[in-house]
């Protein structure tokens, strides 16, 4: 069973790499991510022989979570709104409009 674990890593990282090292360009649309994905398929078959999930599907999850990942802003470049705010807005019961009062 180890053997079978390492085999699909090694599969997983040289997948990566050569989805990684496409143009960004060719790595978009859905068609191109399955395209690839059945292509590395062939190229892995012995790698996903003893795999209970379909191989293809596990080879989709992986470059989807790629691009996914990509995308996705790093904290540090992302404006969170809140640490320009000085302070909360005043919820106390006194600021609450006389109008709510009677419900």
């Amino acid at each position: 069973m180890p053997d079978v674990m390492k085999k699909q890593r090694e599969a997983r990282r040289k997948i990566i790499r050569q989805w990684t090292r496409l143009p960004k360009d060719r790595r978009q649309s859905m068609e191109e991510i399955s395209a690839f994905a059945r292509t590395a398929v062939r190229q892995n078959e012995n790698a996903f022989a003893h795999s209970r999930r379909d191989p293809y599907e596990k080879i989709m999850g992986w470059l989807l979570h790629v691009l996914i990942s990509s995308e996705r802003p790093s904290p540090s470049a992302h404006q969170w709104p809140w640490r320009s705010m000085t302070s909360l807005p005043d919820c106390s019961p006194c600021s609450i409009s006389p109008d709510l009062e009677q419900i």
